[in-house]
């Protein structure tokens, strides 16, 4: 699987599983990769020697919808304590005071003339 041009080894198998041919069981959501277009290839070695490889392929990786999107955690937040006053109680009777009435503003001034004599 090349991710740019960097090679990443997906899967490895040592004996054959049926005669003379070889199975790789591998699935593409365990690649921790975006979605997008990818190559890979196929390598026959032995040690560090390759024997034999494919050419490249091209891979489209599609995100998969059906998988379960994570729930974010919700952390508890325990509010800070409020201080509130404590209303007191006067030691003897309440009595009501009487609201006092507005003034009247004074009557308007009108300007007056003496008759001359």
């Amino acid at each position: 699987f090349y991710q740019g041009r960097q090679a990443v080894r997906m899967a490895s198998a040592t004996q054959p599983a049926l005669g003379s041919l070889y199975a790789l069981p591998f699935a593409a959501y365990d690649v921790a990769v975006e979605p997008g277009e990818y190559q890979w290839q196929i390598k026959l070695q032995q040690g560090q020697t390759v024997l034999a490889e494919s050419a490249l392929s091209s891979i489209v990786l599609l995100p998969d919808l059906n998988l379960p999107t994570p729930t974010p955690e919700v952390t508890a937040t325990v509010p800070a304590p409020t201080v509130t006053p404590t209303p007191t109680t006067p030691s003897g009777p309440i009595w009501p005071t009487e609201t006092p009435r507005p003034t009247l503003p004074p009557p308007p001034v009108f300007p007056t003339a003496t008759p001359a004599p």
